[in-house]
């Protein structure tokens, strides 16, 4: 899915990266597109709220009172029918994609203040990075806890085999079994060849394919940002290359877990390569 937020509402892009629609709405404190790319659903501080191509609201879910302190993050699962809803600090609900009815209800115990959610290509499963804790779950499955504290998900392998993680502290990469959390490689800042020992490995990257991730690694030089894409092979924790592409800042590549990935040029058009 490629999308993105402009001051008019959300662009979303065919394969090709021509305009594929877009969405008018206020902006949003998070939002996702339907993979039918005829559905869009987003939070504000009150509610999340489901609209579609045409900008009509089809339902809108409420945000409890006592819940509006941090913003909800939402999602579709990968096959569209259900959206994901992280009401921080410890609420994960499946709603039902077409009315936003609760499917699942989890009570996560945890002092969370945001959520990233990544979907599983299988459709259903899905990953919640809280900050404090990492969940797994399905819209029919129990919830499972991932076996650490102290990093960030980064992306799910193309394959689902895989899991990319960052330490907290940004001094590794981990990529993980799936979906017991097990570590089976991890690339250390200093693997990395012609970066300066003050680098630091990005909370962004993922997977170019299922056997080769892109590692985004950052330092400064004289009060200035500098970083470098690197390819990683995910089995072996070699360290491939660089990839040798200018982005407009470390956060920029999305790889799109086909062997391509999305960049923004410095005139906002997107370029897929």
């Amino acid at each position: 899915m490629i999308s993105r937020l402009t001051d008019q509402g959300v662009e979303v892009f065919d394969a090709c990266l021509d305009l594929a629609g877009a969405f008018e709405i206020p902006e949003p404190d998070a939002y996702a597109v339907a993979p039918s790319l005829d559905r869009l659903i987003y939070t504000t501080g009150a509610a999340a709220i489901c609209v579609d191509a045409g900008n009509r609201e089809l339902w809108r879910f409420p945000i409890p009172a006592e819940d509006q302190g941090d913003p909800a993050d939402c999602t579709f699962s990968g096959d569209g029918t259900h959206v994901w809803l992280y009401i921080a600090p410890d609420q994960w609900l499946a709603l039902d994609a077409g009315t936003g009815e609760v499917r699942t209800r989890h009570t996560l115990g945890t002092d969370g203040h945001g959520g990233q959610q990544i979907a599983f290509p299988d459709g259903e499963h899905m990953m919640l990075d809280t900050g404090s804790r990492t969940f797994h779950a399905g819209p029919a499955t129990e919830l499972r806890t991932c076996p650490w504290d102290d990093r960030s998900v980064i992306a799910v392998a193309p394959d689902a085999h895989l899991l990319m993680t960052v330490a907290h502290d940004q001094e590794d990469v981990s990529f993980h079994e799936v979906p017991d959390g097990e570590a089976k490689v991890t690339v250390r800042v200093a693997d990395f060849d012609e970066v300066p020992d003050t680098a630091g490995i990005e909370w962004t990257g993922g997977f170019l394919d299922q056997d080769t991730a892109v590692v985004v690694l950052s330092w400064e030089n004289g009060g200035e940002a500098r970083w470098r894409h690197y390819r990683v092979d995910v089995h072996t924790g070699e360290v491939i290359g660089d990839l040798g592409i200018v982005t407009i800042d470390q956060y920029d590549l999305q790889p799109l877990g086909d062997g391509t990935y999305v960049i923004t040029d410095t005139d906002g058009t997107l370029r897929r390569m």
